[in-house]
């Protein structure tokens, strides 16, 4: 299970990253006035919640979706592809999730590039490739870093895709979190498992050989807190802090849930409008 959630992790950051930089590239060399609805159209999924797309997808994805359908009807193939409860679908669904959070550093990035240097480059008869390998990438290398950890960290931690397109039947390491706090009801096992999870994302920061704050403010570091530590070991810390002071105090409100939802949508707010400063 953990190597199956590595693995998936994994595969799901290149794929972003294969996909996202070309976008922001394409992005960052539109002119200034249409840059803005360019990075609009990056944030649209963001604007509908992650369960009803998950679900929307499957009416797509189901043997009689609209793919299948289509496939059928222009003769691609003869009977319907079982595309749902496969890794591939758990694949496609994270990579299209996690995009926007590739795309906006590398963007934030190349926005800084001086692309003066780009054109000198051309002028010097220097191929496009070799342009793109000694002058681009290397000054968007922090926006490359920052969005392969805001991709792998979200994609190890998912509980809510490998649960529904999965079809529950080959969990992830959230998975298996989740359920030791809820039906499970054991947890000293779900704390252990979450202490493991987050070392492996400590691991792959450590690799990164950079700080995700260095030179940075401790406000910037609190907004980014959710991104940098898998969701479902934020969830389970929040609702240990919340056991705590309903013991302590009694309330058992809605406040809680509004606490929650703020610390979670707060940096999906800050992205974008950083994305622009």
């Amino acid at each position: 299970m953990f190597l199956r959630s590595i693995k998936l992790a994994l595969v799901t950051t290149i794929a972003a990253l294969l996909v996202g930089f070309p976008t922001a590239y394409f992005i960052a060399t539109r002119p200034p006035e249409s840059r803005s609805q360019w990075l609009l159209l990056i944030t649209i999924p963001f604007w509908t919640n992650l369960l009803v797309r998950t679900f929307a997808i499957m009416g797509l994805l189901s043997n009689q979706g609209l793919v299948n359908n289509a496939l059928i009807w222009s003769g691609v193939i003869d009977k319907p592809l079982q595309m749902l409860f496969t890794d591939g679908a758990v694949l496609a669904w994270l990579v299209y999730v996690d995009l926007p959070l590739m795309v906006l550093p590398i963007h934030a990035s190349l926005e800084r590039i001086d692309f003066r240097l780009v054109e000198a480059g051309y002028d010097l008869y220097v191929t496009r490739w070799n342009v793109l390998r000694h002058i681009v990438i290397p000054s968007c290398k922090p926006g490359l870093i920052a969005g392969s950890i805001l991709v792998f960290i979200p994609a190890i931690g998912a509980y809510v895709t490998p649960r529904v397109l999965g079809g529950g039947k080959n969990m992830m390491m959230g998975n298996l979190i989740e359920l030791q706090f809820g039906q499970g009801t054991n947890w000293p096992l779900g704390a252990a498992l979450s202490i493991t999870l987050l070392a492996i994302v400590t691991v792959a920061l450590a690799m990164t050989r950079t700080a995700p704050y260095r030179g940075q403010t401790l406000a910037y570091a609190l907004i980014n807190q959710p991104l940098i530590v898998p969701e479902i070991v934020t969830a389970i810390s929040l609702l240990i802090v919340f056991s705590a002071v309903k013991a302590a105090t009694g309330y058992s409100g809605a406040g809680y849930l509004v606490l929650a939802h703020t610390a979670f949508c707060i940096p999906f707010a800050y992205l974008p409008i950083r994305a622009r400063l």
